[in-house]
């Protein structure tokens, strides 16, 4: 995917986490769902079922790595030390435009191809990938210098390269063309939460609007299924979850609203359409000045993102928030295309 030339080598990265206690992998209920409010965090993180990837490299490879997040609820903001990484696509389509990044957001269910240029730019043997949050950085991946690259389809001067995907440029106009057009649609997200942790829901977010680890303890797993709903609301009728039911056009292009600043437990979703692209047209009004194609898309707590659903698969769907758990309590509304 993408313009540019093909990398030395390829690789799928499948991050997760996984939540342990003493006994082994923390139990489910049946006919019940736990940690219904955050979703259930993991306590130990994997890359391809390992809890340490360890890989051997030789300075001076590019390799295309094909990022997927499978947690359950929690996003991973990545980044790499002794090499450079370069962004090239997203979910269903290459970025406008390639940009080196340090990092990286990746939310249950996104997708990002990244293009790493192994120089090891520290000076050191040894490079790393790690997840980034605020109790410090947790190693996710090592990766030991072997050799010299022996390839050469990939040189460090195209590496440099940031390329224009002028294809993809011209297929968007006419969906910015809609920035300044009133939305079509209109959601807004929150939570009804009950029982006796009513009086301790979260009123305020993080500074960044995403929960990087559930800080709630012993009492997250307590509140389940029989305690909170978590809904879309359709701002036009006051419907909620599947009792909404949209009716859309074959290849019409719709704007949608979706607000997330509710307050009863501000927190992030990930978004997720199925069957069909979109693009994030804008957040908090501001214009997104790269855009890609996409299915699923990060809505971090207090803000509102203005997406442009491209609707060219005929029949009946789904959009639902991709942590699990808000999507068992019911966080998913329909929608048709004809």
């Amino acid at each position: 995917m993408g313009s540019s030339k093909t990398p030395d080598y390829s690789r799928v990265v499948v991050i997760d986490d996984l939540l342990m206690d003493k006994q082994g992998i923390y139990p489910f209920k049946d006919g019940i769902v736990t940690h219904a409010l955050m979703g259930r965090y993991g306590n130990m993180f994997l890359v391809n079922n390992r809890s340490t990837d360890i890989q051997n490299v030789s300075k001076g490879d590019v390799w295309r790595y094909y990022f997927v997040n499978t947690a359950n609820a929690r996003p991973f903001k990545i980044a790499i030390s002794g090499a450079k990484m370069k962004m090239i696509a997203s979910d269903q389509g290459v970025f406008e435009r390639e940009f080196f990044a340090d990092d990286f957001v990746i939310s249950p269910g996104e997708r990002y191809i990244v293009d790493i240029m192994f120089d090891f730019i520290d000076g050191k043997k040894q490079a790393s990938l790690s997840a980034i949050h605020p109790s410090g950085p947790t190693l996710l991946s090592k990766f030991k210098m072997s050799g010299m690259a022996t390839k050469s389809e990939v040189s460090s001067s195209d590496f440099a390269k940031l390329r224009m995907n002028a294809e993809e440029s011209k297929e968007f106009e006419p969906i910015k063309a809609k920035l300044s057009q009133p939305p079509l649609k209109h959601l807004t997200i929150d939570a009804e939460l009950t029982g006796p942790h009513a009086s301790h829901m979260m009123t305020k977010s993080h500074s960044d609007g995403i929960e990087w680890d559930d800080d709630m303890g012993p009492m997250s797993a307590d509140i389940t299924s029989a305690d909170v709903k978590w809904f879309m609301k359709d701002e036009e009728t006051k419907k909620l979850n599947m009792d909404i039911n949209w009716k859309f056009n074959h290849n019409e292009s719709v704007k949608i609203r979706i607000d997330n600043k509710g307050k009863t437990h501000p927190m992030q979703h990930p978004i997720h359409f199925h069957g069909q692209r979109f693009v994030v047209l804008a957040r908090n009004g501001k214009p997104n000045d790269n855009l890609a194609w996409k299915d699923t898309a990060l809505l971090p707590a207090g803000e509102t993102m203005d997406i442009v659903l491209d609707n060219q698969n005929k029949g009946k769907w789904m959009a639902h928030c991709h942590i699990s758990e808000h999507l068992a309590v019911g966080m998913m509304i329909g929608f048709e295309v004809k």
